[in-house]
């Protein structure tokens, strides 16, 4: 039984090159894209990504005689983040700039750029603690890992397969699967498959639609999928349609997490109505995608580490109607 036990990354810590010269120092803040090549087809049921173009944050200490520093990085995924827009960078730059000018970043008006957020407040941290260690925890020491699910991309059957296979082989113990982009029956024969060797007890299932079923499809699919032991099911259906969502919750006996329903959700009282109107299982927490804090989820990023792998948080202060 070894090999189901949870697959962990262990962080692997540089140490910063300016490392003694203090965070008071005078800087230059600056803007570097870069593009990422994904080195497989990343498939879902909004398309296949091979690309993925991120903007490094750098920092660059006048005493420093070196190059320039990434210490954050704002990375909005295409055609899904809510601010995946023309201007990104321009707004990025801006940004900067009045940082280089005043000292100061203006955070409320950079609510509507969650991924930019997410990248400042990487590089604070960092600029805090004077290192790539974030924080300081066992993680983050290379001590302990973090127990994570493995991911597997949409392709023909044989491509899932194998990377079923591959994922059990490196000893995960939790698989998530992007679904709706092949013929629902298809599907359900590749979960079928994982299901003949692999029981509930050495593996845990959850999948992902990414909103691909119809309101009046997902009840049917749902029940299809929890007769498989699948743990539970990402944005059965695609965001905005509250109702029917809400419906979808009450009557499957499949477990749902809301997905795209949180992204560009930026107004915590907007965030509270839509989790009391919904009420979801869970929610999937996505800092480049939305903007997240303990206050704006009014408590509910509270969690137990290794329980829920993969970013998969139940809420837990919902109000009452």
């Amino acid at each position: 039984m070894e090999k189901y036990q949870p697959y962990s990354f262990k962080a692997k810590i540089p140490t910063p090159p300016f490392r003694g010269l203090g965070v008071d120092c005078g800087v230059d803040w600056g803007v570097s894209p870069y593009i990422l090549n994904f080195k497989q087809p990343a498939g879902t049921s909004r398309g296949v990504y091979t690309t993925r173009k991120v903007w490094y944050i750098t920092y660059h200490p006048f005493q420093w005689q070196g190059g320039e520093i990434i210490i954050g990085e704002c990375a909005p995924l295409p055609g899904l983040s809510c601010d995946d827009v023309p201007e990104y960078e321009t707004v990025l730059k801006e940004t900067c700039k009045k940082l280089n000018l005043t000292g100061n970043i203006d955070w409320a008006a950079l609510r509507p750029y969650p991924s930019i957020l997410f990248g400042f407040e990487m590089a604070f941290q960092y600029l805090e603690m004077n290192s790539y260690k974030l924080w300081n925890t066992p993680f983050s020491q290379g001590e302990k890992g973090i127990p994570i699910n493995g991911l597997i991309w949409m392709g023909d059957k044989k491509f899932m397969i194998k990377q079923i296979d591959q994922k059990m082989d490196d000893g995960f113990r939790c698989l998530k699967l992007k679904i709706g982009s092949l013929d629902f029956e298809e599907e359900l024969q590749i979960i079928k498959y994982i299901r003949e060797i692999y029981q509930v007890s050495c593996l845990e299932i959850r999948v992902d639609a990414n909103g691909a079923f119809t309101p009046e499809e997902a009840q049917d699919k749902l029940e299809r999928l929890a007769e498989l032991d699948v743990h539970s099911i990402e944005q059965p259906i695609r965001a905005g349609q509250w109702d029917e969502m809400a419906k979808l919750v009450e009557s499957s006996s499949l477990p749902i997490a809301l997905d795209e329903e949180l992204i560009g959700m930026n107004d915590p009282a907007e965030k509270e109505k839509l989790f009391n109107h919904i009420r979801p299982q869970y929610i999937i927490i996505n800092p480049p995608c939305m903007v997240d804090s303990p206050e704006d989820m009014n408590g509910s990023t509270k969690r137990v580490n290794g329980l829920h792998p993969g970013g998969l948080l139940q809420p837990s202060n919902q109000t009452s109607d």
